[in-house]
């Protein structure tokens, strides 16, 4: 990677976080849904980064009052940068799941659609502009994460799979939120323990039902396994 690749980038620490974190996201339809919009996110920034390095190298040129200094401008601000704010959108879903802590699929479906209307625009005022060759080559690379492209209509669908897989009924948070009322009057030492027996017995109901158990059981389980080892930390030995 160059320097200016370095500098200006979607691989900050916010990306590398989200992707280390997709190990630990449930359920697996989740996990899945988040790495395959991820993957095309990447793709589609190797798609723009030879337009990034041409951006860097003429840096100057871009406050020129001609067709090709607006266009060179136009390709920073609004495409270049609207794609990195997307895929820190996506990063930000990815690191929180299933919360929407400091984004939500309605910004990365928002971003996506402003970024691909700008790519479209890019390409035909260059068209109809005087502007480097090389220039105009690297817009029609770019091109195909346009408006009518593939690469939008793959990742707009990923994106719409992770925005119905959050809001579906009786998510993790849904019952997360109701075994937490359930056992909100009681003893912070016993929260843990009653909640594991609801959980036991909920379980054992669908059993003797006959269909599996859904899958925010067992994610609720870890989670207050997770609290009652953060109540009750292993004591040190003595010795």
């Amino acid at each position: 990677m160059t320097g200016a690749e370095l500098e200006i980038t979607i691989y900050g620490p916010g990306w590398t976080a989200a992707r280390h974190r997709l190990a630990s996201v449930r359920p697996a339809e989740a996990r899945a849904l988040l790495a395959s919009a991820m993957d095309r996110v990447e793709s589609g920034w190797t798609a723009i980064l030879p337009l990034h390095q041409w951006l860097e190298r003429n840096r100057g040129r871009d406050s020129a009052e001609d067709d090709y200094g607006c266009l060179l401008t136009y390709a920073e601000t609004e495409v270049r940068e609207t794609f990195r704010s997307m895929a820190l959108a996506l990063a930000h879903v990815a690191a929180d799941w299933p919360e929407w802590e400091r984004a939500s699929t309605e910004d990365v479906a928002g971003l996506l659609s402003t970024f691909v209307r700008y790519v479209t625009v890019l390409g035909l005022a260059t068209d109809a502009a005087t502007v480097p060759p090389e220039f105009g080559r690297l817009v029609r690379q770019v091109a195909p994460l346009g408006l009518t492209g593939e690469w939008f209509h793959q990742l707009s669908g990923v994106v719409q799979a992770i925005e119905r897989r959050a809001t579906a009924p009786g998510t993790v948070q849904d019952a997360q939120a109701a075994v937490e009322f359930l056992t909100a009057a009681l003893p912070e030492a016993e929260r843990a323990r009653a909640s594991a027996a609801l959980l036991t017995n909920v379980e054992a109901l669908y059993a003797l039902a006959g269909p599996p158990p859904p899958e925010w059981l067992d994610l609720l389980r870890e989670y207050f396994a997770g609290r009652a080892h953060e109540a009750n930390p292993p004591q040190e030995c003595g010795g």
